[in-house]
């Protein structure tokens, strides 16, 4: 049986980017905004300008820790979407975004469709260990369209930026 908000757009958009929000705060990809964009809205869900160095990573490593990090994200939204209609609707171009960014890490088809069902295992075990942390994210898109990273953290960690 399929989520009753699988059937409202606007709910499901909500859901949808708060999946990417909440999955990006839980393995901790930097971003500036979420935006429950409007069906005839090209904006984009989740605005990210930059990665901050961990002490000690290099450039290289930071990289390929970036790139997994941001295919995951990206694939928040279909696990959310997959898991609670059985089917996907608005996560079409994160698809194309994750299939772009694997093949970014790796010029070889098979390691970038290894990155990607990896990252996609990922994000699925997150989306379902957040669940309550989606709903809430997601309410409060509902209210307020737009949550900067300090919103979604207090929700998601518990606590301010």
């Amino acid at each position: 049986m399929t989520d009753p908000r699988c059937a409202d757009d606007r709910s499901l958009r909500a859901l949808h980017e708060a999946a990417h929000a909440v999955v990006a705060a839980l393995i901790g990809f930097d971003f500036d905004s979420v935006t429950l964009p409007e069906a005839d809205d090209a904006k984009v869900g989740l605005a990210f300008t930059r990665y901050d160095l961990q002490a000690g990573e290099s450039g290289d490593a930071v990289s390929d820790h970036y790139m997994e990090a941001r295919i995951t994200m990206r694939l928040a939204g279909d696990a959310l979407e997959s898991e609670l209609c059985g089917a996907v609707r608005f996560a079409g171009q994160d698809i194309l975004d994750a299939q772009a960014d694997s093949a970014a890490v790796t010029d070889d088809p098979e390691d970038a469709a290894e990155i990607r069902k990896r990252c996609r295992a990922r994000a699925r075990r997150l989306v379902e260990s957040a669940r309550d942390e989606i709903d809430a994210v997601a309410a409060a898109l509902m209210d307020q369209t737009t949550l900067d990273w300090s919103e979604v953290a207090a929700i998601v960690l518990g606590r301010p930026d």
